[in-house]
């Protein structure tokens, strides 16, 4: 029953990172301009006897996404029944933890993590989802299935999905 807890949390979770992603690329040129920091996004789960938290970082949101942070709310709409949700922030800054700068950056760390980029015109957008508290197994089934899903997505062409 824990581990169809957890993999039903994962698995609303990556489909949330990927539509995001979506969502973002298409708006960005609707929404006006684009600022230039971080947004961060995180939420606590708590699914039995087990904490977690999930932490979702993206470059370059629009100016209308830091003003009206919608993103929280759609992230709590991907708690799975079973678990309590809670969105403990949304923020967009111009600087975030270095740990999280080296994940946009690909590079390893202490658990798996999934790195998305999507081509937005002569940039390229990354973002990364981690969840902490998970064990090794849990983090690396949560980047196969985000994975998973990028190519049932209207940017499966541009956008990539990476477990690191």
């Amino acid at each position: 029953m824990r581990k169809l807890l957890l993999l039903m949390i994962v698995v609303g979770l990556c489909g949330w990172s990927v539509s995001a992603l979506r969502r973002n690329a298409q708006a960005g040129v609707r929404l006006g301009p684009v600022y230039e920091g971080f947004a961060q996004i995180r939420m606590t789960i708590q699914a039995g006897s087990r904490d977690l938290e999930l932490v979702v970082i993206g470059e370059r949101p629009t100016e209308a996404e830091c003003q009206k942070p919608n993103g929280g709310v759609e992230m709590a709409m991907a708690c799975p029944p079973g678990a309590q949700c809670a969105i403990k922030s949304y923020e967009c800054t111009r600087e975030i933890d270095p740990r999280y700068q080296r994940m946009l950056d690909m590079q390893p760390s202490t658990t798996h993590y999934v790195h998305f980029r999507v081509p937005e015109g002569d940039r390229t957008r990354r973002m990364v989802m981690v969840g902490w508290g998970m064990t090794e197994a849990e983090s690396a089934r949560m980047c196969e299935r985000a994975r998973a899903l990028v190519p049932s997505t209207p940017l499966k062409d541009k956008l990539t999905a990476s477990c690191i």
